[in-house]
């Protein structure tokens, strides 16, 4: 499935990049790359792109997770800036909120 996304994106990437630099291919095209890189993957991160300033938001293993996810967007083609809104949350520490923990409203007890 990872292989259809990065074929995927990279699709898109050639169909809006024929059109100039817009915003829209500088996102598609940082997405490309964070999906293909081993040490990000994109796996949730959100991309988006104003005036060829990049800002990635989402959720982040550890420190050089995010460290290279900068990198690899500062490296793609049109960004002119990268914004950091990303968070370091190692799985472990991901709560998921189990059935039982969550209180029924009044009216369905």
């Amino acid at each position: 499935m990872r292989v259809t996304t990065i074929v995927g994106l990279a699709i898109l990437v050639l169909l809006v990049t024929g059109c100039g630099r817009s915003d829209t291919a500088v996102t598609a095209g940082v997405k490309v790359r964070l999906a293909a890189d081993e040490i990000v993957q994109a796996r949730h991160l959100d991309v988006d792109t104003h005036g060829g300033v990049v800002t990635l938001s989402g959720r982040v293993d550890t420190p050089d997770e995010r460290s290279r996810a900068m990198q690899v967007a500062a490296a793609s083609a049109g960004v002119v800036r990268v914004i950091d809104h990303m968070e370091v949350i190692a799985p472990a520490e991901r709560s998921v909120p189990t059935t039982g923990e969550l209180p029924l409203p009044d009216h369905i007890q």
